[in-house]
C-alpha cells in the first residue's frame, strides 16, 4: 500500500477519511460499489463539463464510460489507472483481494496548510476550513508585492470589513477566493477570462459554504473602492491613487498597519468568529 494511505482496522466497509479524497474499501461487495460509485461521481462532473463544450472533458467521459462497462461485466479488474488525462486523475491500488484504495480528483489540486486538498474543478467537495482562508490571505501580499511593504489580503479584508457598516461579515468574506487562487491584479485579469471563471466557481463554493451574501452587497464594494483608495495614497506611489479623486470616491479614515502574516491570520480569525457568533444563521463554517 503507498506509504500516504492510511489503513483502517475495521473490516467489511467502506470508511473515509475526512480530510483527503482516500478511501479505504474491503470486501468484495462493497469494493465494487464503492468502485462504481467513484467512477459515475466522474463521468456526471465530466458530463456537466461536456456540456459547456470542453474537447478535453468529453475524451475523459469516454475515458471513464468505457472504465464502467469493462468492470461492470468483468470480475478481472484489481487496479484501475486513468490518470493520462488532466482534468480527470484518480487511482485505484489493490493490496490484496480484501482491500482496494482510491485517491479520486477531478481537477488539478493544491495542498492547503490543513493537510486537505483543495480541487480547483470540483471546489464544492473540497474539505476547506475557515484557517484555510486566514492562512492563504494572511500569507498573500497585495498589489502583487509591489508596495513599501508587506500588506496581506487579510489585513485588508479587516480594514473593508470595519468600513461597511451592517455588512461587516460579507466584507470580511469578500476576498476569500483569494486565499486559493492568490491575489492577481485586476489589469492582468483582464486578460486571463478562464481564470476570472475559476475565481468565480471557487468564490461562489467559499460563499455558500460559510454564508456569505450573494451577490456581493453594493456597499460592501463601495467600501472595498474607498479601502483601496486609502490603502494605496499610504503604501503605493503617489500617483496610484490618482484615480480616486477623478472617480469622486472618498478615501476611508482607516490606516494601514502591515501586520505580519501571523498577526494578520489572528486577527482575522478573531474578528470572522466574532461576527460568527453574532449572526450564526448565516456566518457559520461546514465541511461539504
Amino acid at each position: 500500500m503507498s506509504s500516504n494511505l492510511h489503513t483502517f482496522e475495521r473490516k467489511g466497509g467502506i470508511q473515509s477519511q475526512s480530510d483527503t479524497s482516500i478511501m479505504i474499501i474491503s470486501g468484495a461487495f462493497q469494493r465494487r460499489l464503492a468502485i462504481l460509485y467513484v467512477l459515475v461521481r466522474h463521468v456526471s462532473v465530466l458530463a456537466n463539463q461536456h456540456e459547456r463544450g470542453s474537447r478535453a472533458c468529453s475524451h475523459g467521459l469516454d475515458t471513464v464510460l468505457l472504465s464502467v462497462m469493462s468492470w461492470v461485466w468483468t470480475n478481472e479488474i484489481c487496479c484501475l489507472h486513468c490518470s493520462d488525462h488532466p482534468m480527470l486523475k484518480y487511482r485505484m491500488l489493490a493490496e490484496d483481494d480484501n482491500m482496494i484504495a482510491v485517491n479520486v480528483a477531478v481537477g488539478p489540486r493544491i495542498m492547503l496548510q490543513s493537510g486537505a486538498w483543495f480541487d480547483f474543478l470540483d471546489p464544492e467537495s473540497s474539505e476547506f476550513k475557515i484557517e484555510d482562508i486566514a492562512a492563504g490571505l494572511s500569507n498573500t501580499c497585495r498589489y502583487a508585492g509591489q508596495c513599501s511593504a508587506f500588506f496581506s489580503v487579510a489585513e485588508h479584508s479587516l480594514l473593508v470589513s470595519e468600513v461597511a457598516n451592517d455588512h461587516e461579515y460579507a466584507a470580511l468574506m469578500h476576498d476569500a477566493a483569494e486565499a486559493f487562487v492568490g491575489d492577481i491584479t485586476r489589469p492582468l485579469k483582464q486578460l486571463l477570462p478562464d481564470f476570472k471563471q475559476i475565481e468565480a466557481r471557487v468564490e461562489k463554493a467559499i460563499f455558500d459554504r460559510f454564508g456569505v451574501e450573494r451577490p456581493i452587497p453594493k456597499e460592501v464594494k463601495a467600501a472595498d473602492l474607498r479601502v483601496l483608495a486609502a490603502e494605496q495614497a499610504q503604501i503605493m506611489p503617489r500617483e496610484t491613487s490618482l484615480w480616486a479623486f477623478s472617480d469622486g470616491v472618498e478615501p476611508a479614515p482607516i490606516t494601514v498597519r502591515c501586520l505580519t502574516p501571523t498577526e494578520a491570520n489572528e486577527a482575522f480569525l478573531a474578528r470572522y468568529y466574532s461576527l460568527a457568533s453574532q449572526a450564526p444563521a448565516m456566518a457559520h463554517s461546514r465541511v461539504a
